[in-house]
């Protein structure tokens, strides 16, 4: 995907590497202001910390 701005909350998102992750919104910074996350089963991630470029809507790769 060319940009993670089209990710809603719920959404699944997969890559060969990192294998499917849910988007969500989280403060993560304790400040107050909740940024896009990926999240697996273990941990949570900032968005920021990925290239979109990577990543597909799981919808897209079953579909």
């Amino acid at each position: 995907m060319k940009s993670f701005d089209v990710l809603h909350e719920g959404n699944k998102v997969w890559n060969e590497e990192d294998g499917t992750m849910s988007v969500m919104f989280c403060d993560v910074n304790g400040d107050g202001k909740k940024i896009m996350c990926l999240a697996d089963d273990r941990s949570i991630y900032p968005a920021s910390q990925f290239d979109p470029a990577d990543w597909e809507l799981l919808e897209n790769k079953e579909g």
